[in-house]
């Protein structure tokens, strides 16, 4: 018995074993076939676009003159440049590839290649820009729904840190009190 279960098991570890961690060739293959390198300049240009959104909104409608828009547009080009700069492909490649190893097997790479490169693969990678913006869209609207909401949660908070804030600064003063009277 002992041996029919032993050779049960051991038939077995195979399908349990982990595959080993997907090698860094198999990762970059992953990347060009996922286009990530893509996706992250449209990134940008998303950002742009939710910056200047929110911009107007911010602004409740206002109109802007000529020079006030030279610089809400510099201001977006400013910020755009800074995150092309600090957050580039060369910047964020070796910490893809690095948490594409720790959380990726090879077994899992391999398949998110297959995937990637079948038809199903290649029209979620020329679909999913056109749809990412309407979707963010959908986040904006939902989040301009519970503006109110929050800003009075926040109100409340604040109120009652500023409460606390003054709660200790007079028990502070009360103890100092106490301890002055008692040395006297």
């Amino acid at each position: 018995m002992k041996t029919i279960l032993f050779a049960i098991l051991l038939m077995a570890t195979p399908a349990f074993a982990e595959s080993p961690p997907a090698s860094e060739a198999s990762i970059r293959e992953l990347i060009a076939a996922s286009n990530a390198r893509n996706m992250l300049d449209q990134m940008y240009g998303e950002i742009d676009g939710l910056m200047e959104q929110s911009m107007k909104e911010a602004l409740g409608g206002k109109q802007v003159n000529a020079e006030q828009q030279k610089i809400i547009d510099e201001f977006r080009a400013d910020v755009v440049e800074v995150l092309r700069t600090e957050m580039s492909w060369d910047k964020l490649e070796p910490d893809y590839i690095r948490m594409y190893r720790e959380t990726f097997t090879q077994f899992e790479v391999d398949g998110m290649i297959a995937f990637y490169k079948s038809d199903a693969g290649k029209a979620m990678i020329e679909k999913m820009p056109r749809l990412m913006p309407a979707l963010m869209k959908v986040v904006m609207d939902l989040t301009q729904g519970m503006r109110p909401r929050l800003n009075a949660i926040r109100a409340e908070f604040n109120a009652k840190i500023d409460a606390a804030d003054r709660n200790a600064e007079s028990a502070k003063k009360a103890a100092e009190a106490e301890k002055d009277a008692a040395a006297k």
